[in-house]
């Protein structure tokens, strides 16, 4: 790795949380990784503190017990309509299985060439090399799948640790490397307040029903 280069947030989450040491000699001595790495740590803090159910139950029941002259509910249907209100505020004001548009995709696709990156395109070279960046934050699965029906998974691996996407987003560590037959296939992602497999992550992508994850899909015509 020369100077120039620097650790993504993918490999610097790992590195902080005990997960391998590809890139730990760079981090020890690149104070700007250092100081990314820092503002990782810090982002997770505040959203662990602003979406966690429970933290918020007992935010919400706290603000009950102080003003309770005309509080009109228990207090378990208050614990349970605050941990409803964490969910949603978790999962954004859209269905989890409708697929978000423009700015609210829940990924995004680039090509890259040599030192170029650019937005991806619906057609792309059947040989190009893509990135994929997840933008939402959760346990993630990337999937690739012909336009006819099925997916295979593409990260992490089956077998593999769950990917734990921080807040802000994050890139899978590889590229997509397209194996140049011209054809149409998709790319999905599931983001889950939880872990899952990969079979899990398709009968998601297939229409499951899971009320803590979201979903997106896109084709791409390779040429």
């Amino acid at each position: 790795m020369s100077a120039d280069e620097h650790l993504s947030d993918l490999i610097l989450d790992a590195l902080r949380r005990g997960r391998g040491d590809v890139g730990r000699g760079h981090l020890e001595s690149c104070p700007r990784c250092q100081a990314r790495q820092a503002e990782l740590a810090e982002a997770d803090r505040a959203f662990e503190a602003r979406f966690v159910p429970a933290a918020l139950a007992t935010e919400t029941l706290t603000a009950a017990q102080k003003s309770r002259s005309g509080w009109p509910w228990p207090v378990p249907a208050l614990a349970a309509v605050a941990s409803a209100v964490a969910l949603l505020l978790w999962l954004g004001p859209e269905t989890p299985e409708v697929r978000r548009k423009g700015s609210q995709s829940l990924f995004e696709l680039y090509v890259l060439e040599g030192d170029q990156r650019y937005p991806a395109g619906d057609a792309v070279d059947a040989l190009a090399h893509l990135e994929v960046r997840v933008r939402s934050p959760g346990f993630a699965q990337v999937l690739w799948g012909a336009a006819d029906g099925g997916w295979t998974a593409l990260f992490p691996a089956p077998g593999d640790a769950p990917w734990s996407v921080p807040v802000g987003g994050a890139s899978l560590p590889r590229e997509v490397i397209l194996d140049g037959a011209p054809e149409t296939e998709r790319i999905g992602v599931v983001v889950c307040t939880t872990a899952m497999a990969a079979r899990e992550a398709r009968e998601v992508l297939e229409g499951r029903r899971r009320s803590d994850c979201q979903t997106d899909q896109r084709e791409l015509r390779k040429r």
